[in-house]
C-alpha cells in the first residue's frame, strides 16, 4: 500500500500502488489535506503544486502522458504511490454478467476454461481494482491473484484483449454488482443511487478511455423496457459528468428476457 510521512494529505480513492493512468489527456490528481496546507504533485518529471481549500480539497492536473509499462512513483507531500504504469483505464459495470467470477465460485465456466485462464495469464502490465468500499486497490494479472479470489470474469478477458491488441499497460475498475438495477447506479435519483455513491462517485474525474456497461435484466423483469432508454440517457449523463467528459465513451450489452 501506498505510505504516508503526513498524515494530512489524502489521495482520493484510485490513487494506490500498482494503478494505471489514461495515456494522452490530462490526467486529475486531487485527495484532501488540511485547509490551506501546500500540496506538491510530481510525476514522470511533472510538479505541480496547489493549495487545500477551505474545505480541505484539493486538485491538479497533469499534462498528458505516453504509454509507459515502466512502474513510476508518484509522490504527494510525503506519500509515495508505486508502480505506476500508463495506457488505457476502463470502468466496468452492471449486474451479475458483469460481476460473474472466472474461477472461483459460483461460475459458468463449466468446462473448467475459467480456472484455465485463471492459472496461465500472467500479464504484470494489466492492472485489475475492485471498486467496492473495502476491496479497492491494483493487482496485476497473475495467475496467484487469479486463482485467489473472486475476480470477475469479463473486465478480465477485455483487459487482456486490449492489451494484447494495443501493446500497452491497461486498467480496469470493476463496480458491478449481481441483481443491481440501474436506478441504484443513476445519480439522477439522488440517495436512490446507493451503488453510485459507493462506488462510481469516488472515482471521479479520474482519467479514463470510457465505460462498458453490461445491465438490464432486473429492469427488464420490473417491465421497464419502455423507460430504460431513458434511465440510461441519464445514467450516461451523471457518469460523464462526474469523470469531466461530455463525450465519455460508453459501450452497452443488453442480454435481457424477452417478454
Amino acid at each position: 500500500m501506498a505510505h504516508a510521512a503526513v498524515a494530512k494529505v489524502k489521495l482520493a480513492v484510485p490513487f494506490a500502488d500498482g494503478m494505471v493512468l489514461q495515456r494522452d489527456c490530462s490526467v486529475p490528481v486531487w485527495g484532501t489535506a488540511a485547509a490551506g496546507e501546500k500540496v506538491r504533485v510530481a510525476f514522470a518529471g511533472q510538479v505541480r503544486e496547489t493549495v487545500a481549500g477551505g474545505d480541505g480539497s484539493w486538485r491538479v492536473d497533469l499534462d498528458p502522458l505516453a504509454a509507459s509499462s515502466e512502474g513510476r512513483v508518484l509522490t504527494v507531500n510525503g506519500i509515495s504511490v508505486g508502480d505506476v504504469v500508463v495506457g488505457e483505464v476502463w470502468l466496468c459495470s452492471g449486474q451479475s454478467n458483469m460481476a460473474m467470477s472466472l474461477a472461483i465460485g459460483r461460475t459458468r465456466y463449466g468446462d473448467g476454461i475459467g480456472a484455465m485462464v485463471a492459472q496461465t495469464t500472467d500479464k504484470p502490465s494489466v492492472r485489475y481494482m475492485d471498486a467496492a468500499p473495502g476491496a479497492r486497490g491494483w493487482n496485476r494479472l497473475t495467475p496467484s491473484f487469479l486463482s485467489s479470489r473472486w475476480i470477475a470474469a469479463l473486465p478480465v478477458h477485455y483487459a487482456v484483449e486490449l492489451h494484447d491488441k494495443l501493446g500497452v499497460p491497461v486498467g480496469v475498475i470493476v463496480a458491478a454488482v449481481g441483481g443491481s438495477n440501474i436506478d441504484s447506479w443513476n445519480p439522477a435519483n439522488g440517495k436512490g443511487a446507493n451503488l453510485y455513491a459507493s462506488q462510481v462517485a469516488p472515482l471521479g474525474p479520474f482519467g479514463l478511455r470510457g465505460v462498458v456497461w453490461y445491465q438490464g435484466e432486473t429492469n427488464v423483469y420490473k417491465f421497464e423496457s419502455g423507460v430504460y432508454p431513458r434511465k440510461l440517457g441519464e445514467l450516461h449523463t451523471g457518469w460523464a459528468r462526474q469523470f469531466a467528459r461530455a463525450c465519455l465513451p460508453f459501450y452497452i450489452v443488453q442480454l435481457a428476457p424477452c417478454r
